[in-house]
């Protein structure tokens, strides 16, 4: 084996290392690594952009999502899929169901929140959150939801939020904590489970606990 095989393989190789190797042995070798290496690299690539969007650094939160097209209201943005389940929630773990975590692949994780989000929630088919368009977004534009159109408690976020929106509310809260009249203003944008909670917390509350009647509510 010559020294320059033996350097090559410390690091990836090249199309030009192929032309060096000496035998059909180490060939037969080059040839899947180089060939790895390419598919690797091509999917780190991928997983940087999209179909309408990609991965760039926001002047002060980091990472973020940016439009690379245009998108009109009630636009699919970016399409949910699952990449693997949580046993609990961590600030970047997705609510699917009252009791259930997950994980989301591709860009979506990086996606930051909004008090006042040009994006909301739909549940696709396999359960993953599709982002959806809740106001035109034009190119270069950051992509942005609210967190808590997805979970119904957040717990795991700096005391103070950072979005800088005129709507900012101070912290990124989940669904439980927001007003009524932002949930109003969400409709049709959020998860169908946190509204579900919602509904029945509300019916447990407004049973007596001692007669089980309903107890008159407040007009």
């Amino acid at each position: 084996m010559t020294d320059d095989l033996i350097n090559t393989e410390a690091r990836q190789p090249t199309l030009s290392d192929l032309v060096r190797v000496p035998s059909k042995r180490a060939h037969s070798e080059f040839v899947p690594r180089l060939l790895r290496h390419g598919r690797d690299q091509h999917s780190r690539e991928q997983a940087m952009v999209g179909d309408g969007f990609d991965l760039r650094t926001t002047a002060d939160m980091g990472d973020g999502v940016f439009a690379t097209r245009r998108f009109s209201h009630g636009e699919t943005v970016m399409v949910g899929r699952i990449d693997r389940e949580l046993d609990h929630n961590h600030p970047h773990a997705s609510q699917v169901s009252e009791h259930r975590f997950v994980l989301h692949g591709g860009l979506v994780p990086k996606v930051n929140h909004s008090c006042e989000p040009n994006c909301g929630i739909r549940l696709n088919s396999s359960g993953a959150h599709d982002l959806i368009a809740r106001q035109p977004i034009t190119p270069g534009q950051e992509i942005t939801f609210d967190y808590a159109m997805r979970n119904y408690a957040v717990e795991h976020f700096p005391a103070h939020c950072r979005c800088g929106s005129r709507r900012c509310r101070g912290r990124i809260t989940g669904w439980q904590d927001l007003p009524a009249q932002r949930k109003a203003d969400y409709h049709g944008f959020v998860a169908p489970y946190l509204i579900d909670i919602d509904n029945r917390r509300a019916t447990t509350t407004s049973t007596s606990p001692t007669s089980g009647e309903a107890t008159p509510q407040p007009a």
